[in-house]
Protein backbone atom coordinates (compact mmCIF):
# COMPACT_ATOMS: atom_id res chain seq x y z
CA UNK A 1 0.00 0.00 0.00
CA UNK A 2 3.18 2.56 0.82
CA UNK A 3 4.52 1.89 -2.55
CA UNK A 4 1.79 2.15 -3.95
CA UNK A 5 1.14 5.46 -2.58
CA UNK A 6 4.67 6.46 -3.42
CA UNK A 7 4.37 5.78 -6.95
CA UNK A 8 1.12 8.22 -7.09
CA UNK A 9 2.79 10.56 -5.30
CA UNK A 10 1.12 10.69 -2.55
CA UNK A 11 4.40 10.91 -0.14
CA UNK A 12 5.01 14.39 -1.21
CA UNK A 13 1.04 16.16 -1.05
CA UNK A 14 -0.77 14.00 1.96
CA UNK A 15 -1.12 14.86 5.38
CA UNK A 16 0.30 11.97 7.14
CA UNK A 17 -1.99 12.13 10.47
CA UNK A 18 -5.19 12.90 8.93
CA UNK A 19 -4.25 10.10 6.54
CA UNK A 20 -4.16 7.11 9.53
CA UNK A 21 -6.31 8.51 11.60
CA UNK A 22 -8.79 8.01 8.80
CA UNK A 23 -7.71 4.51 8.65
CA UNK A 24 -7.65 4.25 12.04
CA UNK A 25 -11.28 5.15 12.47
CA UNK A 26 -12.15 2.79 9.75
CA UNK A 27 -10.74 -0.05 11.20
CA UNK A 28 -11.87 0.30 14.83
CA UNK A 29 -15.42 1.42 13.41
CA UNK A 30 -15.76 4.32 14.36
CA UNK A 31 -17.82 7.44 13.24
CA UNK A 32 -15.41 9.23 10.13
CA UNK A 33 -14.22 12.64 10.45
CA UNK A 34 -16.02 13.35 7.18
CA UNK A 35 -19.14 11.83 5.54
CA UNK A 36 -18.82 9.10 2.75
CA UNK A 37 -20.30 11.14 0.52
CA UNK A 38 -17.91 14.28 0.95
CA UNK A 39 -14.90 12.12 0.81
CA UNK A 40 -16.01 10.64 -2.58
CA UNK A 41 -16.60 14.30 -4.12
CA UNK A 42 -13.40 15.47 -2.60
CA UNK A 43 -11.70 12.66 -4.54
CA UNK A 44 -13.58 12.55 -8.03
CA UNK A 45 -12.25 16.66 -7.88
CA UNK A 46 -8.44 15.71 -5.84
CA UNK A 47 -7.37 13.22 -8.11
CA UNK A 48 -7.25 15.51 -11.47
CA UNK A 49 -5.51 18.21 -9.12
CA UNK A 50 -3.02 15.64 -7.42
CA UNK A 51 -2.21 14.14 -10.47
CA UNK A 52 -0.99 17.71 -12.31
CA UNK A 53 0.75 18.86 -9.01
CA UNK A 54 2.85 15.45 -9.01
CA UNK A 55 3.48 16.22 -12.83
CA UNK A 56 4.65 19.53 -11.66
CA UNK A 57 6.81 18.01 -9.10
CA UNK A 58 8.32 15.54 -10.94
CA UNK A 59 9.40 18.03 -13.50
CA UNK A 60 10.91 20.50 -10.80
CA UNK A 61 13.06 17.32 -9.41
CA UNK A 62 13.90 15.84 -12.91
CA UNK A 63 15.53 19.26 -13.82
CA UNK A 64 17.38 19.84 -10.50
CA UNK A 65 19.00 16.80 -11.03
CA UNK A 66 19.69 16.89 -14.67
CA UNK A 67 21.06 20.31 -13.91
CA UNK A 68 23.22 18.73 -10.67
CA UNK A 69 24.50 16.05 -12.55
CA UNK A 70 25.34 18.48 -15.81
CA UNK A 71 27.82 20.16 -12.98
CA UNK A 72 29.62 16.28 -12.60
CA UNK A 73 30.32 15.52 -16.40
CA UNK A 74 33.25 16.21 -17.48
CA UNK A 75 34.51 15.97 -21.52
Amino acid sequence: MALNLKDQGFDKTINWDVFMQGIKDKLEGKKSLFPEDSIQSFMTTYNPDHAEKVKKLNAEEGKKFLEENKKKVRC
